[in-house]
């Protein structure tokens, strides 16, 4: 099925249009800026993703959607997002009634909640309930086979692209490169942050969103066309409510209350696209250990610059 007779992808398609109109005529973007960020992140970023994959072997096929999946698919997106509703705020106040709170234990306290809620909790019931093992969901231990030279490539390609982008337009590196801190302080801390990304981004996303939502979408549509979008606009709705209803609007640029027709609007204008390049990775190499370090990668810049802070290095 080509792209544009995918109903799953016209949807979308109109979906984003009728996003990028409301945010623009409530005045919260210029019309240039959402056409900016679709043609980096929308068009670029998944196009230099398939050149660099076009010749990637999956390390395994999906087989066929057993009964019951997609319902507890359904119910751990909802899971996750209760989750960054009610859950991390709950979650805090039973952890930091038992050790104090300090910004560097909130640090290692938010990267376990992460796990047990995007990776421990589901991997356990797909287990359990399917039969699924962790190959199932793109790992492998034959290292030389995840990180043969095909996907070595791919990784310094894909660092190199999202660097570039980060060093050009981002916003959160930006205290790096103006020198606001020493080149040792930034190494030292990279080094340290980068493995702990690993986790808290890298597998968290990567495994809730491309290792089972966008797996099973796929499957169950029998198209990765399809899986993709499907994953892009439930990796941007899941967001929505989190957004909405924990007032994370000074963030975002959606105000100090924004509306929820707003917010939905920016999930899929803006948060939906951030996936895409790596759907597109996913469905081409089912490598999940290649997606990790590339989504690690990523966030660390931006990240960097509160990790030396909490730290004081």
């Amino acid at each position: 099925m080509t792209l544009f007779k995918n109903p799953f992808f016209l949807g979308f398609l109109g979906l984003y249009i009728l996003a990028v109109a409301l945010l623009v005529t409530n005045g919260v973007y210029s019309p240039a800026e959402p056409l900016f960020m679709l043609a980096i992140f929308g068009v670029i970023l998944p196009a230099v993703a398939y050149f660099f994959c076009r010749k990637c072997t999956p390390l395994f096929i999906p087989g066929g959607i057993k009964h019951g999946e997609i319902v507890l698919m359904t119910l751990c997106v909802l899971g996750v997002m209760a989750y960054l509703v009610w859950g991390s705020e709950a979650l805090d106040q039973i952890v930091f009634g038992l050790i104090e709170d300090t910004p560097r234990s909130r640090f290692f306290v938010d990267i376990g909640k992460k796990l047990l809620v995007f990776v421990i909790i589901p991997y356990l019931l797909f287990s359990r309930m399917f039969g699924y093992g962790w190959k199932d969901f793109g790992f492998s231990s034959k290292l030389r086979t995840v990180l043969a030279a095909r996907y070595l490539a791919l990784i310094g390609a894909m660092m190199l692209i999202y660097f570039l982008v980060q060093y050009l337009v981002g916003q959160g590196a930006k205290p790096l490169f103006s020198g606001q801190y020493p080149l040792t302080s930034i190494l030292l801390g990279a080094g340290l942050l980068f493995p702990l990304l690993i986790l808290e981004v890298g597998l968290v996303e990567e495994f809730f969103f491309r290792g089972i939502v966008q797996s099973r979408l796929a499957v169950w549509s029998g198209s990765e066309i399809s899986g993709l979008v499907m994953m892009a606009a439930v990796f941007g709705i899941a967001h929505a409510p989190g957004i909405y209803l924990r007032g994370a609007g000074t963030v975002t640029m959606l105000g100090d209350q924004p509306g929820m027709l707003v917010t939905l609007a920016y999930s899929i204008a803006v948060i939906a696209l951030a996936g895409l390049a790596f759907g597109v990775i996913w469905a081409k190499t089912r490598n999940m250990l290649v997606l990790i370090i590339i989504h690690a990668w990523v966030d660390l810049l931006p990240l960097l610059p509160e990790f030396l802070d909490i730290f004081s290095l």
